[in-house]
């Protein structure tokens, strides 16, 4: 494959990009998107720039070559009907049994040497294009893709939902829909995140609620779920899924905790019960909106 541009220039390839990636201290997370439905590839490139890092986009040129521009941002827009509408009218069944919060995206923010920075791509134009490969850029200690942990994490709310105690959440999140947003997070953000956390009942988790935390790597991923009212309405949710930055073969060993309204299942291997803790925050509250790199 040959990297150019429109203008005559320098072409590299695929290994040589991601060469250059690497000794700028990056872990480049490469994305095959010629065999794979684009709304998979939207959906990592979306959580990797939520989480405060650039992705780099390759597609097809009409001269044949392939042209790089640089993703660095997004625009979330509440009142997109296509985020429900197709999956209510058009489909009998959803791509993925959950809403990505990646359909209420329209635009992404770009660079592009070319043309010019600070421009913005439609998600429709994006799709048409012949995007080849999508390069997130994360920290050297990421291993696994967000829209498979995305997966993964949708994969354990089913099983752990059913477990819930009876309440209004409970019942609520067995019935609707869920929203799920995946970003890039630290221990520390992440702490620091819960201990700030009010609930829409006034309800908070106390200090020694805390302390399961410290279990947590340094790093992982982080799914906020929640539904369309409170997703588009206030930008609330109902609690997070964390999973492992590395690759596991089976989601029981990816997926590290989940708290709920009321509680904190934390994981402990294959085969093995859950450590269940009661928690005091018992209700919705704000998400983790801030991007982990400024």
């Amino acid at each position: 494959m040959r990297v150019g541009g429109i203008a005559p220039g320098i072409s590299f390839t695929l290994e040589q990009l991601t060469e250059a990636v690497e000794k700028r201290g990056w872990k480049p997370l490469v994305m095959n998107c010629k065999n794979i439905h684009a709304s998979v590839y939207l959906r990592s490139m979306h959580s990797i720039l939520a989480s405060g890092y650039p992705a780099l986009i390759i597609f097809r040129t009409a001269s044949g070559d392939e042209h790089v521009v640089t993703a660095f941002g997004y625009t979330h827009n509440p009142d997109e009907w296509r985020s429900e509408g197709v999956n209510a009218y058009l489909r009998s069944a959803p791509i993925v049994p959950y809403y990505p919060s990646t359909q209420w995206v329209d635009h992404f923010l770009v660079h592009d040497d070319n043309v010019g920075p600070y421009y913005t791509i439609d998600t429709s134009t994006l799709m048409d294009l012949k995007v080849s490969t999508v390069i997130g850029l994360t920290p050297p200690d990421v291993r696994s893709y967000p829209a498979m942990v995305e997966m993964a994490a949708a994969e354990a709310l089913k099983s752990i939902l059913g477990q819930v105690p009876d309440s209004v959440w409970g019942r609520r999140l067995q019935r609707y829909p869920l929203i799920l947003r995946t970003t890039l997070r630290s221990r520390e953000e992440y702490r620091s995140h819960l201990k700030n956390l009010v609930g829409y009942d006034t309800s908070r988790l106390t200090p020694d609620e805390l302390t399961w935390v410290d279990t947590l790597p340094e790093k992982f991923w982080m799914t906020e779920f929640t539904f369309s009212p409170l997703f588009t309405g206030n930008r609330s949710k109902l609690g997070e899924v964390i999973t492992s930055v590395e690759e596991f073969d089976s989601v029981p060993d990816q997926v590290l905790s989940l708290r709920l309204p009321g509680a904190v299942y934390l994981t402990r291997g294959s085969g093995m019960p859950l450590d269940i803790r009661v928690l005091q925050l018992a209700s919705h509250a704000p998400m983790l909106l801030a991007a982990a790199q400024s």
